[in-house]
């Protein structure tokens, strides 16, 4: 329900699947890849996206009639961006860039340390 919100203005939407038999083991990682650069593209178009994975993949599957090999791994939401005033407070709030990792929290050049 709240993820419908992001697609009332949308030009847009986009199931992304994964298809089970082409890849087995690794399909989401590729419906993933995809996806990055999806969004990668439509950046540059001036484009924005808006990745969503609380959605019902059998209403989905119901609707576009899938068979079962492929996965409905995430709905976008593409278009161009709007005024984030005109949005619900609760979506505005969450239109703010935000903070990044340092490098150093996120990558290691040797084992990864366990505990605490």
């Amino acid at each position: 329900e709240f993820n419908r919100r992001w697609c009332l203005e949308a030009g847009a939407l986009i199931v992304l699947m994964s298809d089970r038999q082409a890849s087995p083991g690794k399909h989401s990682f590729d419906a993933g890849c995809a996806w990055g650069y999806l969004a990668l593209e439509a950046h540059a178009m001036g484009l924005a996206t808006h990745a969503m994975g609380g959605f019902s993949a059998e209403a989905a599957r119901e609707v576009l009639r899938l068979p079962e090999h492929l996965e409905p791994e995430v709905v976008i939401a593409v278009g161009w961006r709007g005024d984030a005033a005109a949005l619900p407070d609760d979506l505005r709030e969450r239109e703010v860039p935000t903070p990044r990792k340092p490098l150093a929290e996120v990558l290691s050049a040797g084992p990864v340390a366990t505990g605490g």
